[in-house]
């Protein structure tokens, strides 16, 4: 907790210097209401002026200023961009960059945000996996972008998954549940919950990434109203979750 805004981040990327990530929480921020307080999405209800004010307090606290981020209209596709400066990118699901200076980010409030880092080539990624990105194969799609573009070996990504809605609250219909594994499907009561972190780690690991390279933040952000932002939850009133994942230059 830095000044009173809670920035979650894997141990899995600490020992690399040169990146700058985080997962924030609902906290910290200026937003009321249903969307108290650190809400950093353009959502419908909340001021823009509050907005922007999240969103430089929690850059602030990462290290780098708002207008240094790579911004998605999201739209559960399976359509990857290679970035090389900020700004709005859209249509597009999952970003890619070997850029110093510039921060990918994620919006989400259930869906899975993942960030990807190749140890080796210095390229980093962020994926937004809903159920239907990840059955339109964003994951793949965005690892075999890294693979052309940056000659990235499946063995030296490392990957974070960040909070998201899990199988305890993730019930699903059984037209969604059918594009799934069994073994990605629970059933309880007579309902089916989707497994999605499950789902996602299976894809990366048919991907060619390690096992041990692969760290789930294992949080439901249906669960933890006080943490997070849950759509389903709140019924669709709710603020958004920022994800950022960026190569930093030693000065900053």
């Amino acid at each position: 907790m830095r000044n009173g805004i809670e920035i979650l981040q894997s141990s899995l990327l600490f020992p690399y210097s040169e990146v700058c990530h985080g997962f924030s929480t609902r906290t910290g921020g200026v937003s009321k209401g249903k969307f108290k307080s650190l809400n950093l999405g353009l959502t419908d209800g909340d001021l823009k002026n509050n907005i922007e004010k999240n969103h430089r307090r929690f850059c602030r606290e990462l290290g780098f200023l708002p207008d240094k981020l790579v911004q998605l209209v999201q739209v559960h596709s399976n359509n990857v961009a290679v970035v090389t400066e900020p700004g709005i990118i859209p249509q597009t699901d999952a970003l890619v960059t070997d850029v110093e200076d510039i921060f990918l980010s994620i919006k989400t409030a259930d869906c899975a945000p993942l960030i990807l880092f190749d140890s080796v080539r210095k390229v980093v990624g962020a994926i937004h996996a809903g159920w239907k990105g990840i059955v339109q194969n964003i994951i793949s799609e965005t690892i075999n972008v890294m693979k052309r573009v940056y000659k990235t070996r499946s063995d030296h990504v490392l990957t974070v998954i960040g909070p998201a809605i899990h199988d305890c609250c993730y019930e699903v219909k059984s037209e969604v549940a059918g594009k799934f594994d069994v073994s990605e499907i629970i059933e309880r009561n007579g309902k089916l919950y989707l497994n999605s972190v499950l789902a996602i780690k299976n894809r990366l690991i048919k991907s060619g990434l390690l096992l041990d390279n692969i760290h789930d933040i294992a949080l439901c952000t249906s669960c933890n109203a006080n943490k997070f932002f849950s759509y389903r939850r709140d019924r669709g009133q709710t603020g958004r979750l920022m994800t950022v994942i960026g190569l930093q230059r030693d000065e900053i």
